[in-house]
């Protein structure tokens, strides 16, 4: 059977799950049921919207979500499984760590998904996984990160996947993989300015790939494989 909780349910479920210690809070959700809008806004250091351990699981069709965070060492573990997902998570301060993984159950999906992520600061880590099972439909993925020593690494299986990736600093390392294919699938558009970087940019077929790929700086170390 289906539980839906609507947003006040929520709200008094995120009450009960918010801890504080210091200056930090964490947050700890498991949702499930359609129409879902949260937004969570967090100030200072060591904030936690789930981790490692203790995630947040959102399952459920027509979600919108969006995640603020300011501060240093603070971390986003986020599991999402359903269609017609928005997602906007804008990260300012350094040594934050963001996770996001859709469709990471064997069954659901993960169809129609919209990322923005933003990430502005120095040795963040971004880690998004969409259509670990099963592939997703329709994924329209952006990617915007300014500062230095930051690792972003993306993997998006899906049948129509449109990324897009805008760097700017040094020592950057940006590796992502998109795989499935079908008609009008597989664009990957990515811009870097900035110092040393790192991109490992995978494509795969049947058919459909287009790769633009715009850098700037030094010490560039770019690999690029396009298949079908």
């Amino acid at each position: 059977m289906k539980t839906t909780k609507n947003k006040l349910g929520l709200l008094a479920l995120l009450g009960l799950l918010w801890t504080s210690s210091g200056l930090s809070n964490d947050i700890y959700i498991e949702q499930s049921g359609d129409d879902l809008t949260l937004s969570v806004t967090q100030e200072g250091t060591g904030n936690e919207v789930g981790n490692s351990t203790t995630g947040v699981s959102l399952t459920g069709d027509d979600m919108n979500l969006t995640i603020s965070q300011v501060g240093n060492t603070n971390t986003v573990e986020m599991s999402v499984t359903g269609d017609n997902y928005t997602g906007n998570i804008d990260v300012t301060g350094s040594s934050n760590t963001v996770t996001l993984n859709c469709d990471s159950v064997g069954s659901g999906n993960c169809g129609t998904v919209t990322n923005n992520l933003t990430l502005t600061g120095n040795s963040n880590t971004l880690t998004l996984n969409v259509g670990e099972t099963n592939d997703a439909s329709d994924s329209n993925i952006t990617y915007s990160v300014t500062g230095s020593s930051n690792t972003i690494t993306g993997t998006v299986d899906g049948t129509n996947v449109t990324a897009s990736t805008t760097i700017s600093g040094s020592t950057n390392t940006h590796d992502v993989t998109i795989s499935g294919g079908g008609v009008s699938g597989h664009s990957l558009t990515h811009s870097h300015t900035g110092g040393l970087g790192t991109f490992t940019l995978n494509q795969s077929g049947i058919n459909d790939t287009t790769v633009n790929l715009t850098t700037s700086g030094n010490n560039h170390n770019v690999t690029i494989t396009v298949t079908d």
